[in-house]
């Protein structure tokens, strides 16, 4: 799982995405995967600590199955042109790693996942950290942890464009956004082949990408 983490985060990076830092590390017989700390900067004699508040904090819930309303990608949008010194970027940025969980089924999004960082000039979306496929059985649908749209957390293209103006993206700017990450992610037996994952592994996590009902373009069931 460490390989097929670094390799999804490496993807997420080739698709355009801040995504924190990350290496392998061997330690005997098994694979270490290391990340950098963005909360923090090495100054001289010690760390400069930077303030970090998560999502969970931002839309005013807990991690309590009664508090999954406020459980939204929409809802964090919201919030972060509130927060962020950059709102723009910051929205446009959300939407490009909702659509990259929905295309890859990492069903682990959930607010503690997601996060605000204070720097010099501003509260500003942390790099994206924490992204795993979830190679899950249903072929009609998929959820993510978060709602996605007016469909509620199905990770489909139609959810996904539904709440498009809500991240400051038209509907036609939000589609060609899903169009690009797709053309990506669609390489991605060759990207996670270079990362090191094994021809088993990919067989394993390949339920997870891409898969047919992400495409679906109607109205998701309910």
């Amino acid at each position: 799982m460490q390989r097929i983490e670094f390799a999804t985060l490496d993807l997420a990076r080739r698709c355009g995405l801040n995504v924190t830092q990350a290496r392998l590390q061997s330690v005997g017989s098994h694979d270490v995967l290391m990340l950098q700390r963005f909360d923090r900067e090495y100054a001289g004699n010690g760390y400069l600590r930077f303030g970090m508040v998560s999502a969970l904090t931002m839309l005013g819930c807990g991690d309590s199955p009664l508090d999954r309303g406020q459980w939204s990608y929409p809802l964090l949008a919201d919030n972060l042109r509130r927060w962020s010194d950059k709102p723009e970027a910051d929205c446009a940025e959300l939407f490009g790693r909702m659509v990259f969980n929905a295309a890859v089924t990492n069903n682990d999004d959930h607010p503690r996942n997601h996060a605000v960082l204070r720097r010099q000039k501003g509260w500003r979306l942390s790099p994206a950290y924490d992204l795993v496929p979830a190679p899950v059985l249903s072929l009609e649908r998929r959820d993510l942890a978060l709602t996605v749209g007016s469909y509620g957390r199905s990770a489909s293209i139609h959810n996904l464009l539904s709440q498009a103006p809500r991240f400051g993206l038209s509907v036609e700017d939000a589609r060609q956004e899903i169009g690009r990450i797709v053309g990506v992610v669609r390489q991605w037996r060759d990207s996670f082949l270079a990362c090191g994952v094994s021809a088993k592994d990919i067989e394993y996590i390949a339920p997870a990408i891409l898969p047919e009902c992400f495409f679906i373009e109607g109205r998701p069931d309910a």
